[in-house]
């Protein structure tokens, strides 16, 4: 549907997560402006530029490092996705043929991923001399160590 005709509300982002390249001031401005915080870590010549301005240099930048961990988890798939030579290339540049290139991927991926989860190790009859050496809660100590690990 056509924006304005009913539908969806486009919907707004409450932060956009980028790795230090997107770190300029006029990215940081457009997102400010939008109301959109940045979790973008500041380059170390940016750093060093503004501490040498000294209380003129500005305040320094603010991120959320938890969430900009998260950023690697996305980074990782498209890896995962661009390991397709025709994926990464554009070699099909239909767009048909590029979407199911990325939906056939996409599913081995999820396939892959549901087969490595859901299998169980076999399992294995419990000992009945407890835990092995070295474990907490241990028995049986080992050689040429005293009680709390350390060597003799």
């Amino acid at each position: 549907m056509p924006q304005g005709q009913g539908g969806c509300r486009p919907s707004r982002l409450d932060a956009v997560a980028g790795d230090r390249a997107y770190s300029s001031r006029a990215d940081r401005a457009y997102l400010r402006r939008h109301r959109i915080s940045a979790v973008i870590p500041e380059k170390t010549d940016q750093q060093a530029d503004r501490k040498k301005k000294g209380p003129a240099g500005g305040r320094a930048v603010t991120y959320d490092p938890e969430r900009y961990k998260q950023r690697n988890t996305i980074e990782r798939c498209f890896q995962k996705i661009k390991t397709w030579r025709g994926l990464a290339t554009r070699y099909d540049k239909a767009p048909e043929s590029y979407e199911a290139g990325l939906h056939l991927r996409g599913s081995i991926m999820w396939r892959k991923l549901l087969t490595s989860t859901t299998r169980s190790q076999p399992p294995t009859a419990p000992s009945r001399a407890g835990p092995p050496s070295g474990c907490p809660g241990s028995p049986v100590r080992r050689r040429g160590r005293r009680a709390d690990g350390r060597r003799r």
